[in-house]
């Protein structure tokens, strides 16, 4: 009784965490009582964030957008794909 506790409660925290990340809260309640929370926290993380906040005017535009689609915004912070890429472009020349 008590495991299935935790695991409804595991289940309704990852959920959370998937609404957060713009993931969808269903897909994460979904995918966590299915399966388990620590499953579901997994297929996340190896997902990644389909959006982020834009500095301006604090709306949530996709990872890959260079122009924010409600203020026009194009001063972003490059994401963690594109920081890689300038890296290796840096050490290869």
């Amino acid at each position: 009784m008590i495991i299935f506790l935790f695991w409804i409660l595991g289940g309704l925290l990852v959920a959370q965490w998937y609404k957060n990340w713009d993931q969808g809260y269903g897909k994460g309640l979904f995918i966590s009582i299915l399966f388990s929370p620590v499953i579901a926290a997994i297929v996340l993380l190896l997902s990644g964030r389909k959006a982020r906040t834009c500095p301006k005017c604090a709306e949530k535009i996709r990872m890959q957008a260079l122009v924010c689609k409600h203020c026009g915004n194009e001063n972003f912070e490059p994401g963690p794909k594109e920081k890689l890429k300038d890296s290796m472009e840096n050490i290869i020349g």
